[in-house]
């Protein structure tokens, strides 16, 4: 699964999205991931495969920034933070986001 998302974001022609949009999208998909999960929503293995997507997207958009693997965790920590307000303060905006960041992922990834 590590080997198929990698090559087809190296195989990207535009490479991964910059790297504020690709934090803000998997700390986005990762609450929504843990929702789905803890709900055993039917739509919980798409949404652990967006998260693991962006996870993978925003470290190598991280890479291609300058900044380290360490400072990179650290950061998408504090996006899934800021992520679970936005999911519990604004709800609506959060789905907006989500559905923008699923609207970025490649079709079959």
């Amino acid at each position: 699964m590590l080997a198929l998302v990698l090559s087809m974001m190296m195989a990207a022609k535009d490479g991964p999205p910059p790297y504020p949009q690709a934090l803000t999208c998997a700390g986005l998909s990762r609450v929504w991931s843990e929702q789905q999960s803890d709900a055993g929503a039917p739509t919980a293995a798409d949404a652990r495969s967006d998260a693991e997507f962006w996870a993978f997207a925003a470290m190598d958009a991280a890479r291609q920034s300058g900044h380290t693997a360490d400072a990179a965790e650290a950061d998408q920590l504090k996006s899934r933070d800021a992520a679970r307000t936005l999911f519990a303060d604004q709800p609506q905006d959060a789905a907006k986001g989500l559905e923008t960041c699923r609207q970025l992922k490649p079709p079959g990834v």
